[in-house]
């Protein structure tokens, strides 16, 4: 059996970098190697756990603590060294997939050994799939506009005034807006008020959120990890990104940026963008019923979609 280990670190955007790699090693021909075994090791908190067990072909295992998630000259994984070696003794192929701008991570995965370019690696969709039973308990709208523009990194953030605006554009549509958010982060309050009318995700489960990710006609985000899942779940979307100016970052992470707008865009600008893009819809996007379990009815699902 070919066994393969991937350390991630960080968010669902970063974690999601790694399942590439992941993905990539799964679908490849292994010499004389019926099966396939990649475990992702992840040193964060419990939802990116439950993220990777639930919503994806992959196994999530914990790593040793560690003090600095960023990778040092000296210890490039910050990882203790026996750790480092039992992984070697235990897998034909040990990466670390995190975020490393200086080139200093020498368990970096080879791309180029796989992909003609970086851009075909980072235009790797990764399967997300949502379980039957947290479809059956959300009430899903096929008219939904997914919104997430708050997180836990305030310079990331879209300001709530020009939230505000946006959701009161939609309400005067047929459309209707659903916001994923989070009220606390470390025991500190997130600031958010918003006087409209939509559907508040407040603290909901990641898995119960990508529920309505997947049947939203179209994905507002700024960058984050649900701004990713959005790309890997074929929902056409809207980066607000606050690098819109910085091509190094925009080139290193992002897998299209055809739908990168600038952070500082209007609500009206926003509006506009995403009223012609549900009439016209973009060419990249991939049948979002790929991501349904095969045993719920997914031309229903498709239908409530598309004709809802």
């Amino acid at each position: 059996m070919f066994k393969a280990a991937i350390i991630v670190c960080g968010g669902i955007g970063d974690v999601l970098y790694g399942l590439r790699a992941a993905t990539i090693l799964k679908n490849i021909p292994h010499k004389e190697e019926s099966d396939v075994g990649i475990d992702i090791f992840v040193n964060s908190h419990s939802e990116i756990t439950d993220f990777i067990n639930t919503c994806t072909e992959f196994k999530a295992k914990q790593c040793p603590e560690r003090d600095n998630l960023m990778p040092e000259p000296e210890n490039p994984l910050n990882l203790p060294m026996e750790f480092i070696d039992q992984l070697y003794k235990d897998y034909n192929m040990v990466f670390a997939c995190f975020p490393d701008g200086l080139g200093l991570n020498p368990f970096a995965f080879p791309w180029y050994a796989f992909c003609r370019t970086y851009k075909d690696f980072l235009r790797t969709r990764v399967k997300i799939t949502i379980p039957t039973e947290v479809l059956n308990a959300e009430s899903v709208s096929g008219r939904a506009v997914f919104i997430h523009a708050n997180s836990v990194t305030p310079q990331k953030n879209w300001p709530l005034s020009e939230l505000n605006k946006l959701i009161g554009m939609f309400n005067g549509t047929n459309f209707h807006p659903v916001v994923a958010r989070l009220s606390r982060w470390k025991g500190e309050p997130i600031p958010f008020y918003c006087a409209g009318n939509f559907t508040d995700l407040c603290d909901k489960p990641i898995v119960n959120v990508l529920a309505h990710l997947l049947f939203a006609k179209h994905a507002i985000c700024i960058d984050s990890g649900l701004a990713h899942c959005a790309y890997h779940l074929g929902v056409p979307r809207t980066v607000l990104q606050q690098h819109f100016q910085q091509p190094f970052h925009m080139v290193r992470w992002q897998e299209d940026t055809s739908d990168m707008i600038p952070l500082g865009a209007t609500a009206e600008q926003i509006f506009n963008r995403v009223m012609l893009t549900i009439k016209e819809p973009m060419a990249y996007m991939i049948p979002p019923y790929l991501a349904i379990p095969a045993n719920v009815n997914k031309k229903q699902l498709f239908a409530q979609k598309y004709y809802a």
